[in-house]
């Protein structure tokens, strides 16, 4: 069995030095071979030459995909994968030293099984705020925290469970059948989500099923620049604006992060009267509700809009 680990990077010339610490220090996976693909997403930094250091010292193959976008990137590291799965990680993580050997082992246990997914772990890096501390359970997205193991079965009944681009592995040749979709992503050219959800709703609507690597961790990190209102206020507008655009395509909102209920300027004001009152009253886990639900109101608003 081969095995290929795909990552996709763009201008993280400081970043992807520690994610590749973590890459060399895997245990190497029993009976199993593995490859790591690198994709450069058209970075201008120095990314390639940061990784290149590497070659030595893992199964490193590095290509350049010039056309921008989390998608095309992905679809470039199908198209050069040659293994028989795809474990799917990001270029922010650290590696458990076990976790490519945890894979391993799903794959052999569950050979029926075409989409697997792992535990996320946020770390946080640096000073973090109290509010940011206590509001942590309405932040699940922006952390991508996934459990040790989901709490029933991953299917089309039950989206929630199912795994984050961060962690997620899936056997090649059902993989093959469904691109990442190029109008999601992030992207230069616009900030929306879900590419890679939109891809495992594909798999279980072809009948393929999801299992769980539950040794297979990812640490994720979030960096200061990450633990701020103004990077809150960017990531659920961001994730309405995914919304906004599937609504206008006629597709289903498959990561259900639009507002729950009609836009209406009473709705604005009412949140943002209530993010400023409970700011005042110090209840951080409160006023952090109202100011996600104010930036989830703006960021479908904007995009239904056009703005």
């Amino acid at each position: 069995m081969l095995i290929s680990v795909v990552v996709c990077t763009r201008n993280r010339a400081r970043q992807i030095g520690e994610f590749l610490e973590s890459a060399a220090a895997l245990t190497p996976p029993s009976g199993a071979a593995w490859e790591l693909v690198l994709i450069d997403n058209g970075s201008t930094d120095g990314t390639a030459e940061a990784a290149g250091r590497f070659a030595d010292r893992l199964p490193l193959r590095l290509f350049r995909e010039e056309r921008a976008g989390l998608s095309n990137a992905r679809n470039a590291g199908v198209a050069q994968a040659r293994g028989d799965y795809i474990c799917w990680t990001d270029d922010d993580v650290l590696l458990d030293p076990q976790w490519l050997a945890e894979y391993a082992k799903a794959f052999v246990a569950q050979p029926d099984v075409a989409l697997f997914g792992g535990p996320v772990r946020p770390r946080l890096i640096g000073d973090t705020p109290e509010w940011f501390h206590e509001g942590r359970p309405l932040l699940g997205g922006l952390l991508a925290e996934r459990p040790d193991r989901p709490d029933g079965p991953i299917d089309l009944d039950h989206l929630e469970r199912l795994p984050f681009g961060a962690n997620f592995a899936v056997r090649s040749d059902a993989q093959r059948l469904e691109t990442y979709d190029r109008e999601l992503g992030v992207s230069p050219d616009f900030r929306r989500l879900g590419e890679e959800t939109k891809v495992m709703i594909a798999l279980l609507r072809r009948g393929y099923t999801a299992g769980w690597a539950p040794g297979a961790v990812v640490n994720h990190l979030i960096p200061e620049g990450r633990q701020t209102l103004a990077y809150v206020a960017q990531y659920f507008q961001s994730a309405a604006a995914t919304s906004a655009f599937l609504t206008a395509r006629g597709e289903a909102d498959f990561i259900n992060a639009g507002p729950a209920g009609r836009l209406s300027k009473r709705r604005f004001v009412r949140h943002a009267i209530l993010y400023r009152a409970w700011r005042l009253l110090g209840r951080s886990r409160r006023w952090l509700y109202h100011f996600i639900e104010l930036n989830r109101l703006k960021g479908f608003r904007d995009a239904m809009s056009g703005a």
